[in-house]
Parts: C-alpha cells; structure tokens; sequence
C-alpha cells in the first residue's frame, strides 16, 4: 500500500521518515546509534480514516514494533493495514424483511420485519433472530449495514397490501441489534400515495408499485458513509447522509436539481 508514512526514532531521540512506496515497502536511511536499535513506527494518514491497523502476528508485526540492526544485522519489518469494509468473515450473518400482511383480520403489530441469520443456517433447525417487528419498522427493504458501529438501516417498501411504518413512505429506519429500531430519517417527497387496505384489498396502490417507488433504499459505501436513494418516475435521486452542524445525523435535506439523475 502506497502514502503510509513510517518513522524511524533511535534512543537519543533522532529520527529517520519515510512513506512507503506503490509496492508497500519503504527504506530508512539512518546513522546507526549507540546498540543498533530504533523504535519503528507506520500512521495512518488523514486522507485514509478508513483504514485500520490489521491484527499483529503470524508474521505481521504492530504499527510499532522495534528494530535491532546492531552489529550491521539486517531487519524487515511486515505491518498491515486494512480496510473493514472489505473483510467478510467465514460465516457472515445475513439479513432480510419480512413484508407482512397489512389486511385485517390477521395483522400482527409484533409480527418479525426484519430478521437475521447465519449465511450456514439450513432447513428450520435454527430459527433466525428477530431485529425488528412490523410495529417498529412496518414494510421495509433496501437494506444496508455500517460496519463501523454495526448498524443495519432499513428503508420504507411500497407494495400492495403491506402497510408503512410510523414514519411514513419515506422513512429510513436504523437498527442497532444490541438496543432497539428507531427512526433515522426522512427522504424528502418520496410518493404520497395512501394503503386503503379494507378497499378492494389495497387494489388501487397496485398502480403505485414499480412506477413511483415510494421506498428510500439506504446504502453505504467503503468509507461509511450512507446514501439515499428515492424513487421518482425515471428519476432515481442519491441524496446523501450526513450530519450537519447544528443537525441531527441522520437529517437530511433536498438538494434538488444538483442531484445526479439517470433513467
């Protein structure tokens, strides 16, 4: 990995720098001092906050380790450094929505909506582990998960006889499996069509689903940061997410015609 700095310090405090070259390796020139041995250090610079120290050992030394070239002894040094959001492990846990039903009779408020699983997990021996009900996030989709504080977002779904949560068509919903499921936000005139669920069995939203998506599918990218995307007819819009002096995380406001558009 190229642009790490590395820094070189003997006993007497002098030092030696370095960044390391497109092949990963860097070369200190330095004055031997009194017993050959320096304090070696690697940082990872500002303009890579993404990346992080890779666990030590089998080969790998700490981002500070300590080098003995006394009596002219030859020493490399192997650090690592990697970026979380490019590591799946073994048996990563997967996660889906559960769109449920919005009809009556039959409606469920504490009913599973979105649910998470071992990517090994097989016939129905081991049940998946409920993250949220339809009473905290109603029909979800979209879903994203953010490494970093592991948080899994979820995004409100337009479809047929499955009913929106308490944050309406636009809502984007965050998940922390380890408290609860809130509301994280709210994408900006999203589709305002109304469920008339006890109508004609929701008929007349059938003409919604596949022309304005109402749902704001949440996604995040290497570096952790999350993106929105609405709906409109022809229109798909990215908004970004990302907290604003004097906003709350999460609140999001419509950058209008600056939005890249594609059809």
């Amino acid at each position: 990995m190229a642009g790490i700095p590395v820094k070189a310090t003997d006993p007497a405090g002098a030092t030696a720098t370095g960044t390391t070259s497109a092949d990963g390796t860097v070369k200190l020139a330095t004055t031997e001092p009194a017993g050959g041995k320096y304090r070696v250090e690697a940082s990872i610079p500002a303009s890579m906050p993404y990346l992080k120290p890779a666990p030590a050992g089998g080969g790998l030394s700490s981002l500070t380790a300590f080098a003995d070239v006394s009596g002219g002894k030859k020493a490399d040094l192997t650090m690592g450094l990697w970026n979380p959001a490019d590591d799946c492990q073994d048996n990563p846990t997967l996660v889906t929505a559960c769109q449920r039903n919005g009809i009556a009779p039959g409606i469920d408020p504490q009913a599973k909506s979105l649910i998470g699983f071992p990517l090994t997990a097989r016939g129905t021996g081991s049940p998946p582990t409920a993250l949220a009900a339809r009473v905290d996030t109603g029909t979800v989709y979209g879903i994203a998960y953010r490494k970093p504080d592991k948080r899994i977002f979820s995004s409100a779904f337009a479809k047929r006889a499955t009913a929106y949560g308490t944050g309406g068509s636009g809502a984007i919903y965050v998940t922390n499996p380890a408290i609860k499921t809130t509301l994280f936000t709210k994408v900006p005139v999203p589709g305002g069509t109304a469920h008339a669920m006890q109508t004609g069995f929701d008929l007349k939203f059938a003409d919604v689903v596949g022309k304005r998506k109402a749902s704001a599918r949440c996604g995040s990218d290497q570096r952790g940061r999350r993106h929105a995307v609405r709906g409109e007819p022809g229109r798909p819009q990215a908004l970004p997410l990302r907290r604003d002096r004097g906003r709350a995380e999460g609140e999001l406001r419509d950058p209008g015609p600056r939005l890249p558009r594609g059809r």
